[in-house]
């Protein structure tokens, strides 16, 4: 069964409302505490930043891992970057890959508030799928879950089981994707204080 049509079948959410037009002002407040902030990205940079396709998607998936629960080292890490650069590479703006993370995290949370995920190459490939179904939400034109499993998680799995663990996860959500526009908004402005425009886009 295929999978690509999640966001047509649900309908866009648009829920982060003026915020979906690009970066909030200098400022805001995150909602979100971030103690030594710089430090902690330092680090992330020395230990994983040569996953990174652009230099700005070092601080925003160091704090997507602090929010989703992922160690600061290892396969996390690394499957996120590589999660971005595929996004990247796909034409999608810096700013909608934010907002899509955002999204993603917040549901996150409510998804391993009822399912219990310790092992940190699982919890990472949840992320992976969260992170997948949130773009369908949000975009009108959604990159083929085939291709995430080409290049993101073809080693872990095959696409029968990725397909069937989508869903499972999906039913998980009750397969209703919309969020509290607080939280999306709190967490778009935590990530989005790492955003660089793409040359391409500015």
């Amino acid at each position: 069964v295929g999978v690509g049509g999640v966001g047509g079948a649900t309908g866009h959410g648009g829920s982060v409302g003026s915020l979906s037009d690009g970066p909030p002002s200098s400022g805001v407040s995150t909602g979100v505490s971030t103690p030594n902030s710089e430090a902690l990205v330092d680090e992330f940079r020395r230990r994983n930043g040569k996953y990174a396709y652009r230099s700005a998607d070092v601080g925003i998936a160091q704090r997507f891992c602090v929010l989703a629960g992922l160690e600061r080292e290892g396969l996390g890490p690394k499957i996120i970057l590589k999660t971005m650069e595929m996004l990247h590479r796909c034409k999608y703006e810096a700013w909608d890959i934010v907002l899509i993370l955002a999204m993603a995290s917040v549901q996150l949370e409510d998804t391993f508030s009822k399912l219990s995920v310790t092992d940190q190459k699982e919890r990472a490939h949840v992320c992976v799928l969260q992170i997948y179904l949130a773009h369908c939400w949000l975009q009108d034109e959604t990159c083929p879950i085939k291709i995430w499993h080409e290049h993101l998680v073809r080693s872990y799995c095959t696409f029968p089981v990725l397909q069937d663990a989508l869903f499972k996860l999906f039913g998980l959500q009750n397969h209703i994707m919309r969020i509290d526009d607080n939280r999306h908004v709190d967490r778009t402005r935590y990530l989005g204080q790492y955003y660089v425009p793409d040359p391409d886009y500015s």
